[in-house]
């Protein structure tokens, strides 16, 4: 609809919008800036923001419905920061991938995700991360290659069981506390994370 779209700097939908799902690679390598998502958009299809060079901001509301981010969704776009709403069970595969310039992500508190998928955050340059109390599974290179990322935080109530292998692969962690619901920490799953201390 909008892929490679070269004067609209800032998308904002109207308060009212009905819109229900941003489909394949709709704003795809996109120039535009900003985007405001409503509270209506259920889902955020394969690719829908990917390479959108010139992407800083995306804003979602608290009180947003979506409930998937699919693969590929904003890699390789310029975010900074991204809020994850409550109903978000599923996370596609590269999501985040090559996001060379977000810091943080954060999720709401009643966060609803179950697993951090595969390259979800490969090669990003995300700082630290709060894994949201329900996920139980972090998958194989999901934050591997993340230069920047120091700390990795579980909540007190956290299920998480499985760490698979590779997930944090020559990733620049220092600091991460296995929780208690740790069942199976897979071979290699902190292999070339050499500034690890504790």
């Amino acid at each position: 609809a909008f892929c490679g779209s070269l004067r609209i700097r800032k998308l904002i939908f109207s308060p009212t919008s009905n819109l229900r799902s941003i489909c394949k690679n709709a704003f795809s390598r996109a120039f535009i800036k900003e985007i405001y998502i409503p509270d209506s958009v259920e889902k955020i299809k394969k690719g829908g923001f990917n390479d959108m060079l010139d992407l800083k901001k995306v804003y979602i509301s608290n009180n947003s419905k979506l409930k998937e981010i699919g693969e590929s969704a904003f890699s390789h776009s310029r975010i900074k920061s991204f809020f994850v709403p409550k109903n978000v069970k599923k996370i596609g595969e590269d999501a985040f991938h090559c996001c060379s310039e977000i810091k943080t992500v954060d999720f709401d508190l009643n966060s609803q995700l179950k697993s951090i998928n595969k390259y979800t955050f490969f090669f990003s340059s995300i700082e630290h991360i709060t894994i949201p109390s329900k996920v139980k599974i972090i998958k194989s290179r999901a934050f591997a290659k993340c230069k920047n990322l120091k700390i990795i935080q579980f909540t007190n109530n956290a299920e998480i069981k499985t760490i698979e292998k590779e997930a944090f692969d020559e990733s620049s962690l220092e600091t991460i506390e296995i929780p208690p619901s740790i069942t199976n920490l897979e071979e290699g799953c902190f292999f070339g994370a050499e500034k690890l201390k504790n």
